[in-house]
């Protein structure tokens, strides 16, 4: 990837994020009645739109969702010192919380009205670390049903998840 490439999809992705920030509401939570009446889009659609609270825990980790559809869910974060493991590089914590999160709501969006989720279980399989510089992270659930992440960082090319 030439450096041009990536400053133009840094770029493209911090502006994304910023349009969704300026967006939404404070940080919140709604109660379980509240959410069930609520198709799942139309749950996500307030989040995106102001109209619902934003989840708090976007604000303690400073990542947004930026893209969502049935099946699609989209986070992006720009970790800084606050995110770094003792060695410097991200921490796989927050990486994984990103991950979880794409996951939990990509699933979400495919339930009927009334249904939750919750993850019973999340694996991480890192391929390469994190360092200070990867700047904006995106992670992406890239097919269906199978919900598999791949995590993409400015500084390199998305690579697929490994096989199952």
């Amino acid at each position: 990837m030439t450096a041009l490439s990536r400053d133009a999809r840094l770029s493209t992705w911090i502006a994304e994020e910023q349009a969704i920030r300026n967006q939404l509401a404070a940080p919140g939570t709604l109660s379980l009645a509240e959410v069930a009446a609520m198709t799942p889009m139309d749950f996500f659609d307030g989040i995106g739109r102001g109209d619902l609270p934003s989840p708090p825990i976007n604000a303690v980790l400073d990542f947004t969702p930026v893209q969502w559809a049935s099946g699609l869910f989209v986070f992006q974060g720009t970790p800084d010192q606050r995110h770094y493991n003792p060695l410097g590089s991200v921490h796989g914590g927050y990486i994984a919380t990103l991950l979880d999160s794409c996951m939990g709501c990509a699933v979400h969006t495919l339930l009927k009205t009334g249904l939750g989720y919750t993850s019973a279980r999340c694996a991480v399989k890192s391929v390469r670390y994190a360092p200070k510089a990867a700047s904006s992270m995106s992670a992406v659930p890239p097919r269906w049903p199978k919900v598999d992440c791949t995590m993409s960082t400015s500084a390199s090319t998305p690579s697929p998840p490994p096989p199952a």
